[in-house]
């Protein structure tokens, strides 16, 4: 699957990032990529060694599914100390590879306290693709 792209948005007192791609799970992938960007100071030194399953509610809406997984994500990172190298998302799944947070190899650059619901909204465009602004509380 190809990956989107994401950027630094200004946000007055948390950490905005506006993500795009080219459908809805490319635009999951790139979020949960972009947010282990944010957490390191080099995501290149993560190695897949092990696999986390994340189930994905496709009942839910897509402001619901995308939160729901960074903050999935953001948890693990947390209380498991996993930082995640790459992710697919299959159906109802999001397949995470990554290792336990080292910090021999690996620096933390800041600290985020969760993934908000702030302005949250996927807005879609003519030719299916998929962007979002997300804000994270810090």
């Amino acid at each position: 699957m190809t990956l989107g792209t994401h950027e630094l948005i200004d946000h007055t007192g948390d950490l905005a990032i506006r993500v795009t791609a080219p459908s809805f799970d490319a635009l999951l992938e790139t979020a949960a990529l972009a947010l282990f960007e944010l957490l390191l100071d080099d995501r290149t030194t993560v190695d897949a060694r092990t696999s986390v399953d994340i189930p994905i509610d496709n009942a839910q809406s897509e402001e619901v599914r995308l939160k729901g997984l960074l903050s999935e994500l953001l948890y693990r990172f947390e209380v498991d100390r996993f930082v995640l190298a790459n992710i697919t998302i299959e159906s109802a799944l999001a397949h995470c590879m990554g290792e336990r947070f080292d910090p021999a190899r690996h620096s933390r650059t800041r600290s985020i306290k969760a993934v908000t619901y702030h302005g949250l909204a996927v807005t879609r465009d003519d030719a299916g693709g998929c962007s979002a602004a997300i804000v994270f509380d810090i």
